[in-house]
């Protein structure tokens, strides 16, 4: 009997390390997920600023499409 109660004491031991394993992962893989998210806040805001710049009327920031 106290086989099997050290077995189950080392199974038990072994999953609370799984458990905390996939615990860090998870939170790992969150923290990578809000970085990018920001990343791509960050992008879009910069691509708005520049698409609201004024372009001064003449060929400048524009294309020229008359010649």
């Amino acid at each position: 009997m106290s086989e099997l109660s050290v077995a189950s004491i080392s199974a038990q031991s072994q999953q609370v390390v799984a458990d905390k394993v996939s615990m860090a992962v998870a939170k790992k893989s969150l923290d990578v997920a809000k970085s990018q998210g920001d990343a791509a806040v960050d992008l879009i805001k910069g691509a708005a600023a520049i698409a609201n710049q004024p372009h001064g009327g003449g060929k400048a920031g524009g294309f020229d499409i008359v010649g």
